[in-house]
């Protein structure tokens, strides 16, 4: 909830700065690029200019979808990242695995 409140929040609460930056700078982006094709958009429909209005409108839609999906990505993006924050990731690897008559399997292996 908190990177679609604001472009980044949900990655700097994750402690991820670098990627909170990026996430933040592309929304920041197209939403400026947004309401720059929107401005040209309407300079053009003033102007009866029917051909290059359509160009803006086309792009300015498709940097609208292009935004939900980047908040949809980085949504994701900050919801796995919180989810996986204490995940072990040690070079110790070991499995576990109890049978139903008692006897335990251990496998386990150190990498370098």
């Amino acid at each position: 909830m908190r990177s679609l409140a604001f472009p980044g929040w949900g990655q700097s609460y994750n402690r991820r700065p670098l990627k909170s930056v990026i996430v933040g700078a592309v929304e920041e982006g197209l939403i400026f690029g947004i309401v720059r094709e929107h401005q040209l958009f309407r300079d053009a429909r003033r102007f009866n200019d029917d051909s290059a209005a359509s160009i803006y409108k086309d792009q300015r839609n498709r940097l609208v979808w292009m935004l939900a999906g980047w908040l949809i990505y980085s949504s994701v993006d900050a919801y796995v990242d919180a989810h996986l924050y204490d995940f072990d990731v040690s070079d110790q690897l070991s499995v576990n695995a109890i049978t139903s008559n008692g006897v335990t399997l251990q496998l386990g292996w150190l990498l370098r």
